[in-house]
């Protein structure tokens, strides 16, 4: 009885992932997730593997890295989120360390760590931090879990000021994560 219903069940899914635009994905996803999910049958795979894009796997191949894993200057702990800005050589890529309390600042033509804020003691010190967003002038805004604020420095790393505070009110914060500022 229940293998009818198995059947049944399968064959929706099928339905399901026939209606995905499968030679949109690689075929390095398709191994990975969708071979071993149960999800189609064998035959059904090689079909939707056959059709696959090669060209795609190598949409995400690594240009270009920056720092290493450590504790050290222009090293990481554990790396929550990153935001870019700027153009040319004053391009910067910021990466939220919340392991060591602190983010890194990279130039991104260069590779170089050109500064770590948040990690010197004073009113700037951070904790926890988990997102970061840079707006239009350069001020990079970092949320801090540990915190509950957001806490914001200038182009250069300085701190700036810091607001919120934890609750569920207006200006209230609890473990901020993901920050994002619209263009304009």
């Amino acid at each position: 009885a229940n293998g009818g219903a198995m059947g049944r069940m399968r064959g929706e899914v099928e339905g399901m992932v026939g209606m995905l635009d499968l030679g949109r994905l690689s075929r390095r996803y398709l191994g990975d997730v969708v071979e071993g999910s149960g999800l189609v049958s064998g035959e059904r795979y090689r079909e939707i593997y056959e059709g696959a894009s090669e060209g795609y796997d190598r949409e995400f191949d690594v240009e270009r890295s920056f720092g290493s894993r450590g504790s050290g200057a222009g090293q990481f702990g554990h790396v929550r989120h990153v935001a870019v800005h700027g153009e040319g050589a004053a391009r910067r890529l910021a990466c939220a360390d919340s392991y060591l309390g602190r983010v890194l600042i990279f130039n991104v033509e260069s590779g170089e760590c050109v500064c770590d804020v948040g990690s010197s003691e004073g009113p700037g010190k951070l904790r926890g931090p988990i997102g970061v967003a840079y707006n239009g002038r350069g001020q990079l805004y970092v949320s801090e879990w540990d915190h509950h604020q957001i806490f914001v420095y200038d182009g250069d790393g300085a701190f700036v000021r810091k607001f919120g505070s934890f609750g569920s009110g207006n200006g209230q914060f609890c473990c901020p994560q993901g920050l994002a500022f619209t263009a304009g």
